[in-house]
């Protein structure tokens, strides 16, 4: 009987020792697993609810540089503002290889360029878009990442708000 005790406590000391284990992931794992999470939720979201405010990612200032760019998702609304001079940068990853379109909205005359993740120049825009919005039109690879650099056209201020839709 003492050895079935012993038996019985052991295993449960064992127990509670591998419950308060935990694993750990490796940062890219774990950015990995932010941007896997954060693009299932973009895939579900609806029309309405890209363009909702209510539903938007909002620009985090000092988003001045690509060291400091703000993560965006496929299929998210973000909304972001201008002060004078201000320049703005985000990133995101393409979840499928294909033609996407990334463009802005508002009055306030953005101009857009596209970087690849090596922070080549790719493509810009000043006013394809409505009301003096750019928009961007361009092949992407799967997995791949991408910047976007968004500046005011003519130096000015207000706010605007970017999508990317995916192919």
């Amino acid at each position: 009987m003492n050895f079935l005790r012993k038996l019985i406590v052991g295993a449960t000391i064992l127990g509670l020792c591998l419950s308060a284990i935990q694993v750990i992931p490796t940062t890219a794992q774990a950015s990995q697993e932010v941007q896997d999470k954060k693009v299932k939720e973009s895939k579900s979201k609806t029309d309405d609810q890209i363009i909702n405010p209510m539903y938007a990612l909002t620009e985090t200032e000092s988003n001045n540089s690509f060291g400091s760019a703000d993560y965006m998702t496929v299929n998210d609304y973000m909304q972001a503002s201008f002060t004078s001079g201000d320049v703005d940068y985000f990133y995101f990853y393409a979840p499928v290889t294909g033609s996407y379109t990334i463009y802005s909205i508002g009055q306030t005359d953005p101009y857009g360029v596209l970087f690849d993740g090596s922070q080549n120049f790719l493509w810009d825009d000043d006013d394809s878009g409505d009301n003096l919005n750019f928009s961007i039109t361009y092949n992407l690879t799967k997995d791949n990442l991408y910047y976007i650099k968004v500046s005011h056209a003519t130096g000015g201020t207000g706010s605007y708000g970017i999508l990317i839709s995916n192919p």
